[in-house]
């Protein structure tokens, strides 16, 4: 155990455990400079104890506890939330605060990892000693975080303490290694606890799979799944859906829908997101038809295809030619109550755009804002693409203005797609003075290279806009 806290334990942590004679009572010594120190005095103003009914007092920790359940959507109600909970006298058990956390972990689409760790270390140090897991979500923020040698500090201190990491702390340091691309230290790491006699669970097994899969060692993680199941290790629906997912990127469907067969074998319920990643996956090979199939039958099952599963399905009619039954199915999906998104008309305005049907495309297009969604950057460049390929030059320099207009940034992608369409118009004699204006513009900007200028020159010069280009940009 000490080689394992000598490899991997940093001395950021150990040097506060050799220096701390008070570290079991929460005081300074603890965390002293594992977040920024000037979090805490933008609370101060709650840090009042406070005395209070016991009544009242139960009734606000029931009350937080109703909340962690519900979750957060706001850092600032998260924060407000702890401080009241700080300020109570006494405060709650260090469970209440650990839920808390929890809670605020839970948060999309970016979790506060820092805030946490900060609000961890105000309570560490000033009135609750900590436990095994408030030990293990801080862990857990490091790793997520990426910095992976204070997850393994947090290792040490836990031994400090006298607690005994459980196999969430282990999990929690091998997750860390896998997102970090570090599979050999993984694999190190899950021999060790094998030899500690640690018993792997189906979580541990699935992180290492899914990080030898991110890498391609599809044969690796087929053995350590067949392992798994020799050590009657009963997988999880994760663990089918990261094979059914392998499988399909190799191509492999039969083996997909084999293991997606076995999951019902098994007493497995199929998810959502099983079905999405099959039919995601033959709609892309251009299998619509076979795509069908496992859409009706997670119906039958009694699960609800979500906006994935419908734009999943769109982008197989729309790569199949099939633009007329793909504006049908959008009209299907709003029947059975589930919402486009933007990705939803992004597909179906580039199906339209690739079959020619601009004036269509663009009538979808325009309607965007009825439907309180907002263009992106990929909406754009859609749009950009089918009117050049249209020989639509003007019109889709006057939606590049608009683009800018509102706010979307133009990409490379963008302007090689308006360069490319000039090229590509050698029939045309001339370009208005809006057009050529704004290729000039394009000229003096930062985020246009260098061979980009030079086709737009070459443009220019061709439709003997400006002869003297390269002296003026």
């Amino acid at each position: 155990m000490s080689m394992l806290m000598k490899r991997f334990g940093s001395s950021f942590f150990i040097q506060f455990i050799r220096g701390s004679s008070s570290l079991s009572t929460g005081t300074h010594s603890f965390y002293q400079s594992s977040t920024s120190s000037s979090f805490p005095s933008k609370l101060g103003f709650y840090y009042h104890q406070t005395e209070i009914d016991c009544n009242d007092r139960q009734l606000l920790i029931q009350s937080a506890i109703h909340t962690f359940k519900l979750g957060f959507t706001n850092i600032d109600d998260a924060i407000s939330m702890f401080c009241r909970l700080k300020s109570l006298h006494p405060p709650p058990s260090i469970i209440v605060f650990t839920q808390l956390f929890t809670a605020m972990l839970k948060m999309k689409p970016s979790p506060p990892f820092s805030t946490v760790i900060a609000l961890c270390k105000d309570l560490h140090l000033s009135i609750r000693r900590p436990n095994l897991y408030s030990l293990n979500i801080i862990a857990n923020c490091f790793c997520r975080l990426g910095c992976i040698d204070l997850g393994f500090s947090t290792l040490a201190i836990i031994f400090k303490l006298g607690h005994q990491a459980d196999i969430v702390t282990w999990n929690t340091l091998l997750n860390g290694l896998v997102l970090l691309g570090r599979l050999d230290e993984a694999i190190q790491l899950f021999t060790k606890m094998n030899n500690m006699r640690i018993l792997p669970n189906v979580r541990t097994y699935n992180t290492l799979i899914q990080g030898m899969l991110v890498l391609g060692h599809w044969n690796n993680a087929k053995e350590l799944f067949l392992k798994m199941l020799n050590k009657n290790v009963t997988p999880s629906v994760v663990s089918m859906n990261i094979l059914i997912n392998a499988f399909a990127k190799l191509k492999d469907f039969d083996k997909a829908l084999g293991v997606l067969q076995e999951i019902s074998l098994r007493g497995l319920t199929p998810s959502v997101v099983t079905y999405n990643i099959v039919i995601d996956a033959l709609c892309k090979d251009n299998k619509l038809a076979f795509a069908i199939q496992p859409f009706e039958v997670m119906k039958a099952y009694g699960l609800k295809p979500d906006v994935v599963t419908w734009n999943s399905l769109l982008h197989g009619l729309c790569k199949a030619m099939q633009v007329d039954e793909a504006m049908g199915l959008i009209d299907r999906m709003v029947n059975e109550g589930v919402s486009p998104d933007i990705v939803t008309y992004n597909v179906l305005i580039d199906g339209l755009c690739e079959v020619g049907q601009l004036r269509k495309a663009a009538h979808v297009f325009l309607s965007l804002p009825s439907k309180r969604l907002k263009p992106d950057l990929y909406t754009y460049n859609i749009m950009v693409k089918g009117l050049c390929k249209g020989d639509l030059i003007d019109d889709a320099c006057e939606l590049f203005k608009k683009m800018e207009d509102d706010g979307c940034s133009p990409d490379s992608c963008t302007i090689n797609t308006l360069i490319i369409g000039f090229l590509n118009g050698n029939h045309r004699k001339k370009i208005d003075a809006t057009t050529a204006s704004l290729f000039q513009g394009l000229l003096t900007r930062d985020n246009v290279s260098d061979s980009q200028k030079e086709f737009i020159v070459q443009i220019l010069r061709s439709k003997r806009v400006c002869n003297s280009l390269r002296d003026s940009s």
